[in-house]
């Protein structure tokens, strides 16, 4: 970066990074809302890893593969809980704030 800032000057190395903020913006920053089909999606993307985490115990010696392959499976729920926050947008993180807000309140519009 300090040698970008060198060569092209401090207004273009500004234009440069602003260029790459908004770009790196649009692709890594959930909208505020979802269509209704994504929000579905998403929430299956929550749930499956939350599910598993929860059954894995209990099924693992039922099946094998759960114990055999138990790091591969978390880092796969965790990439899918992850992935799963992008996808559900901005509306979501709200709500999953307010789960840690005391006086929050439920307002169905």
């Amino acid at each position: 970066m300090l040698v970008a800032a060198a060569v092209m000057g401090k207004a273009g190395f500004s234009y440069l990074k602003q260029l790459l903020s908004g770009f790196l913006k649009k692709q890594f920053i959930p909208p505020e809302t979802v269509s209704p089909i994504r929000y579905r999606i998403g929430l299956v993307l929550f749930s499956i890893p939350l599910l598993l985490g929860w059954v894995a115990p209990y099924i693992s010696g039922y099946f094998p593969v759960f114990e055999e392959h138990r790091l591969l499976l978390a880092i796969i729920g965790d990439l899918f809980l992850l992935s799963s926050l992008i996808v559900l947008g901005g509306e979501f993180w709200d709500k999953l704030r307010a789960l840690f807000i005391h006086r929050a309140k439920v307002s169905l519009a």
